[in-house]
């Protein structure tokens, strides 16, 4: 993503195309385009960037969406192709603690509960409830090719 002054869009992109090829990579034809914002959108990560429409007010404003076309099964499968062939149990186990984290400070965001002492949203709750993939325990040794 690439942001420029108005009138300056097909200049910036002819300056990066060159950036490129000394570099030796190439641009991807599809998923290069020139979007004028507001009047159009564009989508970057897991966030859509165009116009939005205060729902109180009705004004326009230029602004994100989160969660826009988001979807769980790519990002999961480009995750296995990260992981695939690494027997570091480490990474793995980081992996495990950045998720559950991440999964208890949803939960606790949308459920509007405070942390606790001892912990919010045990371990067993998580994985008994919601059952997130988890990188390490027994299934590994029987998963692994």
């Amino acid at each position: 993503m690439i942001l420029c002054e108005r009138g300056k869009a097909e200049e910036a992109l002819s300056r990066i195309r060159e950036i490129i090829d000394k570099l030796k990579l190439t641009v991807n034809e599809e998923k290069t385009r020139i979007c004028k914002v507001p009047e159009g959108e564009f989508d970057f990560r897991v966030y859509t960037f165009g116009r939005l429409y205060s729902a109180t007010t009705g004004k326009a404003r230029t602004g994100m969406r989160h969660g826009v076309g988001w979807q769980v099964e790519p990002r999961v499968a480009w995750l296995g192709e990260l992981l695939q062939g690494s027997s570091d149990r480490r990474a793995y186990r980081a992996l495990d603690s950045y998720t559950a984290t991440r999964l208890r400070r949803r939960l606790r965001n949308k459920y509007k509960v405070r942390r606790r002492r001892g912990g919010t949203y045990p371990s067993q709750y998580l994985y008994g409830h919601f059952s997130p993939v988890r990188l390490t325990g027994p299934w590994l040794l029987t998963c692994r090719a």
